[in-house]
């Protein structure tokens, strides 16, 4: 029996398929000395923003996650808000 199509009535069929991924790029992150960000942070942050399977490329800012949410608009604002209210970074966020 396929766990994730077999009918378990718990909705986490539908919640897995309306999943979607996404890379956040932050620019100017940790360059030159400058807009330092420990990437263990704002992978928790992401986190705490309730985004799953949350992961950062290197140190460059860059942000891999997973939400059911589509509108990237409401994504960018919800993540820029965080970035400025934690870190005092103002950042326009790209997808």
């Amino acid at each position: 029996m396929d766990v994730f199509s077999g009918g378990l009535g718990c909705g986490l069929d539908e919640r897995i398929n309306t999943m979607k991924r996404y890379i956040a790029l932050l620019r100017g992150i940790n360059v030159g000395g400058k807009n330092k960000l420990a990437m263990s942070e704002l992978k928790a942050r992401f986190e705490k923003l309730g985004f799953t399977d949350v992961s950062t490329h290197l140190n460059s800012g860059n942000v891999i996650f997973s939400t059911d949410i589509d509108d990237t608009e409401h994504l960018a604002h919800k993540i820029k808000i965080m970035i400025e209210k934690n870190f005092e970074l103002d950042q326009n966020i790209r997808f």
